[in-house]
């Protein structure tokens, strides 16, 4: 139990910063880090149909290179290595 916490924890402080910072590569990390989301493919699906689908999403998030001048490939989390 203690380990699904720490994991939605971990989600919800990348999606404030995935905000705070109008990243579009942070929010799909977050999403595709969420325990009940099974793949980075479909974390990236997810973010682009919410951001089709409302307008504030697409409005808040601007960016779609990696964060702070990091790759993208060099994104590690507990799941691996996300490209």
């Amino acid at each position: 139990m203690l380990a699904l916490m720490q994991s939605v924890k971990a989600v919800e402080q990348l999606t404030i910063e995935a905000v705070v910072t109008r990243s579009a590569t942070l929010a799909w990390k977050a999403i595709a880090l969420h325990p009940l989301v099974d793949s980075v493919e479909v974390g990236r699906d997810l973010l682009e149909r919410y951001r089709q689908g409302i307008p504030g999403v697409g409005a808040a998030l601007s960016d779609q290179q990696g964060h702070r001048g990091r790759p993208l490939g060099s994104w590690r989390s507990a799941r691996g290595t996300m490209t």
